[in-house]
């Protein structure tokens, strides 16, 4: 009976996680479309005010309702889950203190979200030429918003409960035995050791698509460029800095931007320190090619030998 509640609750959890993970990508992918349509103001009446802009900000904050909601949903599941491992009555027992940490943070996080009505706000901008700080009007939206990309943490979660080690009972088992955890580490490390450079290169690329998004927004409301110029230029100072390159063409004039610098050039290290040790592992010989010159050059030095004996033989006589 036990048994088979655990295994009911195991795929109402991998259900649950699906459908947060969807409504925060919703929410995300609404204002992500707010932001486009609304951040060249000047070429169009196109504005925050404007009842599609309200529509998608409210979408966007139902979401996240929804979002808050399944994420409570899944950890009273798992909550149902510890109290079947344990054999306890009270739901108090499996509602740890790091539990209710963890539930709260991720709250927290969640909770970020545009909303309608939240008006202009002035920040620094530092001119690149005279290296003066001046004002400039940004919608508070742009400080909302990039707070939502760790929103990401839902995709990492619905990977590991979406894996293979994970959905397989023997491997769980195993892992149980070993005192391993099958998190998002494991994960990750069993993805890397199967295909290094597939996941290096994805989240790579998937990395500087969202901090030129993010950097565009703190840097695009000056007014000097177009916005196309705006997503090539922040495109351009993502990779080299995640490359530790930095030609200095293109410098963060405000605190937001040069926080997302730093930022890019603390994953870069890390990716190409990785990016360093696949390679290294890539050029080094397996065991059956160590074999097959450790062949040819037994075999090699056999001929010698045979060759030296002959010409002592030839010298003797």
């Amino acid at each position: 009976m036990r048994c088979r509640l655990r295994k009911q609750l195991f795929i109402k959890r991998n259900k649950i996680c699906e459908i947060s993970l969807a409504f925060g990508l919703a929410g995300l992918i609404f204002i992500i479309i707010d932001s486009e349509i609304t951040a060249t103001t000047g070429d169009n009446d196109f504005s925050k005010t404007h009842p599609i802009s309200l529509l998608l900000r409210s979408l966007c904050v139902l979401c996240t309702i929804a979002l808050m909601a399944s994420l409570i949903h899944y950890h009273s599941i798992e909550v149902k889950m510890a109290l079947i491992d344990s054999g306890a009555d009270d739901w108090r027992v499996a509602l740890t203190t790091e539990r209710a940490i963890k539930l709260a943070i991720e709250l927290i996080v969640c909770a970020i979200c545009p909303f309608p009505g939240t008006g202009i706000m002035q920040w620094s901008y530092i001119h690149p030429d005279s290296r003066k700080a001046t004002m400039v009007d940004v919608p508070v939206d742009v400080i909302l918003s990039v707070p939502m990309f760790l929103r990401a943490y839902l995709l990492c979660r619905f990977m590991v409960l979406h894996s293979k080690q994970f959905q397989d009972a023997a491997t769980r088992s195993i892992a149980a035995l070993n005192r391993i955890s099958m998190d998002f580490r494991f994960v990750i490390k069993t993805m890397m050791a199967d295909h290094p450079l597939r996941v290096l290169v994805v989240f790579t690329v998937s990395f500087w698509i969202c901090m030129s998004w993010m950097f565009t927004q703190c840097e695009r409301y000056d007014g000097q460029l177009s916005a196309k110029h705006y997503y090539l230029n922040s495109l351009w100072f993502i990779i080299v800095t995640f490359m530790s390159v930095g030609y200095g063409d293109i410098v963060p004039n405000t605190y937001c931007g040069r926080t997302l610098a730093v930022t890019t050039g603390i994953v870069g290290a890390g990716v190409s320190s990785a990016l360093i040790a696949v390679i290294s592992r890539k050029l080094e010989l397996s065991r059956a090619e160590k074999h097959v010159n450790n062949f040819m050059a037994d075999s090699k030095l056999t001929n010698q030998r045979k060759n030296a004996a002959a010409l002592v033989l030839q010298q003797t006589w």
